[in-house]
């Protein structure tokens, strides 16, 4: 039965990604999320039930607020303003479907409760219609400056509230969305390098999370990683490097690329998209980085002779270690 449900909806994922219009597209969109609910329900949900009903009211209201937004910008499209208006609003209800800022309560709950291949199936597959939806909306706006600028605020906020995260699940939930800004990055130049890079960044996620569930720990954190031996903990490692972008791994050529295709673009806004962009990789691999290395520095006897020590203050410590390492990769990427 799971089987016939995830493949009904990743069916209809690729109608809604493949289809040529946005009525089209909205529907078979639709057409996913509903046999998502029960997959969810069902099969992948461990606790909290009430965060599925959560989930499908905030999917409904966004929906039809999509809806709306889409049939009133075909009425407005010969008036510029108004037509760019309702292109926000779409954004405004995508970013509830998504879980972007200010919209992101839910997204982090329910991804909370979710099993191993549920929380696969959500940081994945469950974005992609909404990002194509983006892709044509970014194409369709004449002026998407203050699109972009309160696309990048909420970026910078899911980094920041990451660097304060000791749990690998929370903080791949935070890191997500700065991944996200590479692919949006790359729809504004090319839409089939936006495809590589998607497809290369869910092979990444796909392989950590076999790792995970390989090294036999089902909440990964900084106590658990006592169990880990000495190979485990050098894959779990290399696994993240190629999540954060390090080189010389496939995520990191694939930056290299939407980076040089955006300067060959010349444009203002997206060289300023390439900055910030730049600066949440560092941060994401601040936080990556500073939890590996805690992780490293909790199995050595050294840290056992003070076991009441304050984990808090010993990741503030790694940090200014790790932000070296971060403004090497940066330096690297930057070459």
């Amino acid at each position: 039965m799971t089987l016939v449900l995830v493949s009904v909806f990743l069916l209809f994922c690729l109608f809604s990604v493949c289809s040529q219009s946005w009525w089209t597209a909205w529907m078979f969109m639709e057409f996913s999320l509903i046999w998502f609910f029960p997959l969810v329900n069902k099969e992948f949900m461990k606790s909290k039930k009430s965060s599925v009903w959560i989930m499908f009211s905030l999917m409904s209201l966004s929906s039809i607020g999509l809806l709306l937004s889409m049939f009133m910008g075909s009425l407005f499209i010969e008036q510029g303003g108004w037509f760019n208006s309702w292109l926000i609003l779409s954004f405004m209800f995508l970013s509830i479907k998504m879980g972007l800022p200010p919209f992101h309560s839910w997204y982090l709950e329910v991804s909370g409760c979710l099993d191993s291949w549920g929380f696969l199936l959500i940081m994945t597959v469950f974005k992609i219609p909404s990002l194509i939806f983006l892709m044509n909306i970014i194409f369709l706006m004449n002026k998407f400056n203050y699109f972009i600028l309160t696309y990048l605020y909420s970026l910078l906020f899911f980094s920041l509230a990451g660097l304060s995260c000791f749990s690998i699940r929370h903080m791949l939930i935070y890191s997500s969305f700065i991944n996200m800004t590479w692919s949006l990055s790359s729809l504004f130049t090319f839409s089939s390098l936006y495809v590589m890079f998607y497809i290369v960044y869910f092979l990444s996620f796909f392989l950590f999370w076999v790792i995970y569930e390989w090294s036999s720990f089902k909440q990964i954190n900084v106590e658990e990683s006592l169990t880990l031996s000495k190979k485990e903990m050098i894959i779990l490692m290399l696994s993240m490097a190629n999540m954060v972008g390090m080189p010389p791994f496939s995520i990191f050529f694939m930056k290299v690329k939407i980076i040089l295709s955006m300067i060959e673009e010349g444009i203002m806004e997206l060289m300023a998209l390439l900055s910030v962009s730049l600066l949440m990789s560092v941060l994401m691999l601040w936080m990556y980085m500073s939890m590996l290395y805690l992780m490293t520095l909790w199995k050595t006897s050294l840290f056992f002779l003070n076991k009441k020590i304050n984990i808090s203050i010993m990741f503030s410590i790694t940090q200014s270690v790790v932000l070296l390492i971060s403004i090497l990769s940066l330096s690297l990427i930057l070459i």
